[in-house]
């Protein structure tokens, strides 16, 4: 193995860490622009957000996107916790690099379970992240550009 792996894997973690919490902050802006308090936790934002009515604000195609998309976060927020709740190791399976993580929250009293990744695998969850983060972005304020229509029609 490379000297260099372990260095890798820490900044791919990192990253994604990053990446997560950009996601959480997307969901929590989405949640203010539709006048919502949000919660401590992301998985409380989530269902909050889920628990949104379409609205003419919100419509019902952004909040099929909307729901996909926290689907997706969902996923990703599992292996969040065993990434962060871990000290990571690198391990080699199969003569490649995989970061093993076991949350310290989830094990039992014999044996250990965790989650292994290769590089690659823990990137494209950074990336599906940062997409996620970006689409929800893209859709906050749609409900401020329809009031400010309807602002201005009126008058």
């Amino acid at each position: 193995m490379s000297s260099n792996i372990p260095a890798e894997f820490s900044i791919a973690r990192s990253e994604f860490i990053d990446a997560h919490n950009h996601a959480d902050q997307s969901v929590r802006e989405r949640l203010a622009v539709l006048k919502i308090a949000s919660k401590t936790l992301l998985a409380q934002n989530i269902e909050a957000l889920r628990k949104t009515p379409a609205a003419p604000s919100y419509s019902k195609s952004e909040k099929a996107r909307v729901d996909g998309l926290l689907d997706e976060l969902v996923e990703l927020n599992g292996i969040r916790c065993d990434i962060v709740h871990s000290r990571m190791q690198v391990l080699q399976v199969n003569q490649v690099a995989n970061a093993f993580f076991a949350n310290v929250q989830d094990q039992q009293k014999l044996g250990r379970t965790g989650l292994l990744l290769t590089l690659n695998e823990l990137r494209c969850c950074t990336n599906t992240l940062g997409r996620i983060a970006r689409e929800i972005s893209k859709l906050e304020q749609k409900p401020h550009a329809a009031s400010a229509v309807s602002k201005t029609t009126a008058s």
